[in-house]
């Protein structure tokens, strides 16, 4: 990223994680430019996972995994202090190609949610 993105302040990362040390820093290195904040509940980690979240200034919360996805997401993201959450995954990378239509679309205040195109590309 070239430039200031001055939005960044408005948008929280939420994802939840276990056991995600090969992938994880791919994602946040991706993902960690564009947010104020980035908010990691691992569901039970036994590798590096934690400590690479934390690596990245993450904040991690550790919530036991009760087979349930939804209540791992919405853990994520009641942790969340600014006005606009980004969910991704761990195998995730996000590449903004329209860096001032993200930041406009960041600034409005009247609009609920976002979609954002996906695509899905193997390695």
């Amino acid at each position: 990223m070239s430039r200031l993105f001055r939005q960044k302040d408005r948008l929280s990362l939420c994802m939840i994680v276990k056991n995600e040390e090969r992938r994880l820093a791919r994602c946040l290195a991706s993902v960690m430019p564009w947010v104020g904040e980035a908010i990691v509940v691992d569901t039970g980690s036994t590798d590096r996972t934690m400590e690479i979240a934390r690596d990245f200034g993450a904040h991690v919360e550790h919530r036991p995994w009760r087979d349930h996805f939804s209540w791992a997401r919405n853990e994520s993201l009641a942790l969340a202090t600014r006005p606009w959450a980004l969910l991704v995954d761990a195998d995730d990378v996000l590449a903004v190609t329209d860096p001032d239509g993200f930041e406009a679309a960041l600034a409005q205040d009247e609009i609920p949610a976002f979609w954002v195109e996906y695509h899905d590309a193997l390695d």
